[in-house]
């Protein structure tokens, strides 16, 4: 059974990594427009889940067979890993930059399968972080990080679609940035 302490950190966790997933779920939103289907949104947040879910997995397993290395220096590992992930997604929302979203057109899976990586690689170290904090049994963090993932894409699915280009996700960005800071600040603080 998870704790209410290990939940609000896994939701907060979710939330905070699907920054990046919700800001490419309302580009292709906007992008797609009419075209985008039931199916289609159901794929992306699927697809996206999916990477949120197993990238911490496989961070934490690596991480873990050289975790008597980490040991010692875990928790301050785990606060430079947060809150430095938690500063670069404070930088990439400094600006809205509707350019970018340009380089996301058209829906094909195999953009759907690169773009959730891409923007899963957080959610590898944050895998990390959790070896590093010598977290085990984190397979239900996961579930959440996934599940939570899933949703907010969905939403931003649909309100990129519904919204079209008067939206800017820059905000989602730092949002998601303060959260992992006060996270990685926590680990630091309170192991």
């Amino acid at each position: 059974m998870i704790s209410i302490t290990h939940f609000t950190e896994a939701l907060l966790l979710g939330i905070s990594l699907a920054m990046d997933a919700l800001a490419v779920s309302l580009i292709l939103g906007v992008v797609e427009q009419k075209n985008f289907t039931v199916w289609k949104i159901t794929a992306t947040a699927l697809t996206f889940g999916a990477f949120q879910m197993g990238m911490p997995l496989l961070g934490w397993g690596a991480a873990s067979f050289g975790s008597h290395y980490l040991q010692s220096a875990g928790k301050y590992v785990a606060a430079v890993l947060l809150t430095g992930l938690g500063s670069k997604m404070l930088w990439d929302g400094r600006k809205c930059d509707l350019s970018r979203d340009e380089d996301i057109r058209g829906f094909h899976f195999v953009r759907l399968i690169v773009l959730a990586f891409a923007t899963s690689i957080d959610a590898l170290l944050i895998g990390i972080s959790y070896a590093c904090r010598q977290r085990t049994g984190i397979l239900p963090d996961t579930m959440i990080i996934g599940i939570v993932t899933a949703l907010i894409c969905t939403a931003g699915c649909i309100a990129g679609k519904r919204l079209g280009r008067r939206m800017c996700h820059n905000r989602f960005e730092i949002l998601g940035g303060l959260v992992l800071i006060g996270l990685g600040l926590k680990s630091l603080i309170f192991g």
